[in-house]
């Protein structure tokens, strides 16, 4: 059987992931967090219902407020009117129900924030700049418009407007949304159980009694401490939303007791992750047992390193094949069992929850001479460090896959980017060299530091020729001067041209493509701020058209802190990508 590349292999596992629906279940909404919605969800009335205070004050009309002003025409010699008085009706606090009866003219009552207005009144004069004796009330200023201090119904959220999306993934922020409009529970994808076992009979099991003063030592000096199973278990803890993770344990080298423990796991769960005996070797029973069990495979090799016997199956179970549970073999080598896990399992579990299943994938400059492999593209580990020229990618040193070492830089960094290197039959030479950029696959946040040699990462310092830092495009039918000066203020630089950046909804696209053409010098940051009062996201879609690099899970963690930032505008889409071209990192959320 020919290796099969590794984007075919991908290709595979995410139709057969997506196919594997888990089904939905209906949550308590404080457990909900980390999960993906199945449903969308509506608002059921305007938030706020009523007119309410925004802070704490006394609640008037404002026509009899404006009423006391002076006339602008009279003589400077005249003596001002004198600040109306009112009588003081009962106070509204939060929580209260308004008075149904109207009240009287030139009357008004004491409010506190998120009180509810009453019908009669319009406006809120802030508490300090009024004054009570006894029962009456004087206020300046003498002028206030309506409706100045009061949040009307629907301001904050229109009754019908989306509160949480198909799909998406529910945060603490989701959460204190939906709380906001009484909504305790929600129906959510089912969290996808996944069973872990290692196979070899010389294995023995490093998970000891917690009370324990020390690790056990092997039985033999031959024994080998299954590191798979905890590094595995770990690894599936960490992805978001997690799924329900099941330890099966070590299957010994024997052809029976292999396909009894899967056909056990595969009866009680959704996903089955194996290590080891995927070989050609004597011991090797996995294939076997996949037969046995009446799997069907459908890859076994595959071109790429570390990995290359990593085997993907599925096998139909309930009454009538009803449910169908996706078996991913991996390699015994800790560090090509990790690899593979990044690149396959995390992808397919996401793919089962309907979440981006996507890379976070960036251009980085390789910091060192590397031997590449004869004839298959490696996932070289790298630390990635984040500089004034951008992304540089440093190897961790010799790439044996039994050594889980190799993981971790020579400072002790552990690698945060899988660097996607080509074969050697590729590349003159059959090396690559320091300076060479390649794509990356990040599998966590990058060290800040200076990057490649001689990048000082001063302020003002350029990073690649011709790179201007950031830019801003502006996007809405309307330039907002103000928003436009506060983004300023706040360090965010550069205009796109003369008319201060700013474009229509439709043509976001075509900028962030003129822009990152390099006109005037190519930025290695394109930022799009769009503004809108409707919930959609036509910007942001007209930006990702335009996008060859993906970057979902970067996309993910962004919204997260936009939507913790702000509970409401922070649920509009946001959109990471990049333009390959160019190298141009593009990020696109609204301006609230």
């Amino acid at each position: 059987m020919p290796l099969l590349p590794f984007p075919a292999a991908l290709r595979t596992v995410l139709s057969h992931a997506s196919a594997a629906a888990v089904g939905w279940e209906t949550m308590p909404l404080a457990a909900c967090t980390g999960r993906i919605s199945s449903s969308e969800v509506l608002s059921p009335f305007p938030h706020p219902r009523l007119p309410t205070a925004i802070m704490d004050g006394y609640a008037l009309r404002s026509s009899e407020l404006a009423s006391a002003e002076p006339a602008s025409a009279e003589p400077a010699s005249a003596e001002p009117a004198s600040a109306p008085t009112f009588s003081i009706s009962p106070p509204v606090y939060a929580g209260d129900s308004p008075p149904a009866a109207a009240s009287p003219a030139l009357s008004a009552s004491y409010v506190t924030t998120g009180a509810a207005v009453p019908a009669q009144y319009d406006c809120v004069v802030p508490i300090e700049s009024c004054a009570v004796a006894g029962s009456s009330l004087t206020c300046q200023p003498y002028s206030l418009p309506a409706n100045r201090n009061v949040r009307l119904p629907g301001s904050d959220v229109p009754e019908g407007a989306v509160l949480v999306r198909e799909g998406q993934e529910v945060t603490p922020a989701v959460v204190g949304l939906l709380a906001t409009f009484g909504i305790g529970e929600l129906l959510v994808v089912r969290s996808p159980r996944v069973g872990v076992l290692s196979c070899g009979s010389e294995l023995v099991d490093p998970i000891v009694d917690p009370n324990a003063s020390e690790a056990r030592a092997p039985r033999l000096p031959s024994h080998i401490h299954d590191c798979n199973r905890p590094m595995l278990l770990s690894y599936l803890s960490t992805l978001s939303p997690a799924p329900t993770a099941s330890d099966l344990g070590i299957v010994k080298d024997e052809p029976e007791a292999l396909r009894s423990a899967l056909l056990a796991a595969v009866a009680e769960h959704d996903v089955i992750v194996t290590s080891a005996g995927v070989s050609a070797g004597e011991k090797d029973y996995v294939a076997a047992a996949l037969e046995a069990i009446g799997a069907t495979v459908h890859f076994s090799r595959l071109n790429l390193k570390p990995g290359k016997p990593t085997t993907f199956s599925t096998v139909k179970v309930g009454i009538g094949g009803s449910r169908t549970v996706l078996i991913l073999s991996l390699p015994g080598n800790p560090v090509s069992c990790l690899v593979c896990a990044t690149l396959l399992l995390m992808p397919m579990l996401a793919a089962i929850g309907s979440a981006p299943a996507a890379f976070a994938t960036v251009r980085a400059t390789l910091q060192d001479d590397v031997k590449l492999d004869a004839a298959r593209p490696e996932f070289h580990r790298v630390v990635l460090r984040w500089g004034a020229a951008g992304y540089s990618a440093f190897s961790t040193g010799h790439q044996q896959s039994s050594k889980m070492v190799s993981f971790f830089g020579a400072g002790g960094e552990e690698a945060t980017g899988l660097l996607c290197l080509p074969a050697g039959g590729e590349v003159q030479g059959g090396w690559t060299r320091k300076g060479e950029v390649y794509d990356c696959i990040m599998r966590g946040l990058p060290v800040r530091g200076e990057g490649a040699e001689g990048a000082e990462g001063a302020e003002g310092t350029e990073g690649a020729e011709g790179a201007e830092g950031a830019k801003v495009i502006f996007v809405g039918n309307i330039p907002d001067r103000e928003r436009e000066e506060r983004l300023r203020v706040g360090g965010v630089v550069g205009c796109v041209d003369g008319r201060g950046g700013w474009v229509a909804t439709g043509e976001a696209g075509k900028e962030v493509l003129r822009v990152c053409g390099g006109e005037g010098g190519v930025p290695s940051l394109v930022l799009v701020v769009h503004y809108s009062r409707e919930f959609d996201n036509a910007a942001g879609e007209a930006v990702r058209a335009v996008l060859d690099q993906p970057a979902p899970q970067l996309e993910c963690a962004l919204q997260r802190v936009c939507e913790a930032a702000d509970p409401m505008n922070g649920m509009r889409p946001v959109v990471v990508g990049g333009v390959r071209e160019s190298g141009c990192v593009v990020v696109c959320l609204h301006g609230s």
